[in-house]
């Protein structure tokens, strides 16, 4: 079998991961100066950059000799979907020159401006590792975890299991609080780390809230389709077009991994889904933010 057209272990899937969590310029920000004379601070940092828009590139030079990127690469359907994609928004699949010249002025600029203002936090950096946050990035993950992951398990058990004990600890939490919240107010509260665990009751409802709103909240047979849609709406809604696009999700799922794949009528039903589920989480969470701001000025 050709090696390009064999699926990928979980091991070679792995490999990629570890690959994308490397930061191969952040040891050289240990040679920049004090800032206290940010001039020439910056001026140190320029000669930093130029080495690391180097040691950038042949990070980036690696991407396409693992095992996952040319059996991807070498995948019809896959193809499709980059051309159906580019029918939509004209753009480039994979930054490969993040350090240039600009964004290191950009860099500078707006830390000299923060200081300016009066934030003496703002710092210079690098750029973050940019092949992690591409979309093809997104598809492997996808790709991987529909293959290799329980993660679709563990939402029906996190279901299922914890969020009955959310309920028994809820209800613990509204006798818990009037006597820890008169115990925060003494000096005994800082010691007991009462006030600390007031907050971290204060986040049960939202869990509760969340978990309810698991993506994957029953088992059945095509759980992992379903969680394998999710996680390409996620990397199609996400990256440029704002769009859950399921013409190209269908087309993913041409892939040979999948022996029965949805219809685009049925992804987009499911798209209309999720859309609707991280509207409600949204919603929760700043209505959350919210009530908490009130209770901190009250």
């Amino acid at each position: 079998m050709n090696a390009h057209t064999e699926i990928p272990s979980e091991n070679d899937f792995a490999e990629w991961e570890k690959y994308l969590d490397e930061k191969p310029a952040d040891g050289l920000l240990n040679d920049l100066p004090s800032d206290e004379n940010f001039e020439e601070h910056a001026n140190v940092f320029r000669k930093l950059f130029v080495a690391a828009e180097a040691l950038s590139q042949a990070h980036a030079n690696r991407a396409e000799g693992f095992t996952v990127i040319r059996w991807i690469e070498a995948q019809d359907s896959y193809q499709r979907a980059v051309q159906l994609r580019r029918g939509r928004r004209s753009q480039s699949e994979y930054v490969s020159r993040p350090y240039n010249i600009e964004r290191c002025e950009e860099n500078i600029a707006r830390v000299r401006r923060a200081r300016e203002a009066g934030n003496i936090r703002a710092r210079l950096y690098f750029p973050s590792n940019e092949i992690r946050d591409t979309w093809r990035s997104y598809v492997i993950r996808a790709i991987g975890t529909y293959l290799y992951s329980d993660d679709t398990e563990l939402q029906i058990s996190m279901r299922k299991e914890l969020l009955p004990l959310l309920g028994q600890a809820e209800k613990l939490a509204e006798q818990m609080r009037p006597l820890l919240e008169r115990f925060s107010q003494n000096g005994l509260g800082s010691f007991s780390g009462a006030s600390q665990l007031l907050r971290g009751l204060a986040q049960i409802p939202r869990l509760q809230s969340h978990i309810g709103r698991l993506w994957i909240d029953r088992k059945s047979e095509r759980a992992r389709e379903r969680y394998f849609v999710f996680m390409m709406y996620r990397a199609n809604h996400g990256w440029e077009t704002g769009e859950a696009q399921p013409e190209v999700i269908a087309e993913m799922m041409t892939l040979p991994i999948f022996a029965a794949p949805f219809d685009t009528r049925h992804i987009a039903r499911l798209c209309s889904e999720f859309r609707k589920r991280d509207r409600e989480e949204r919603e929760a969470y700043w209505g959350q933010k919210i009530a908490n701001n009130r209770e901190n000025l009250s």
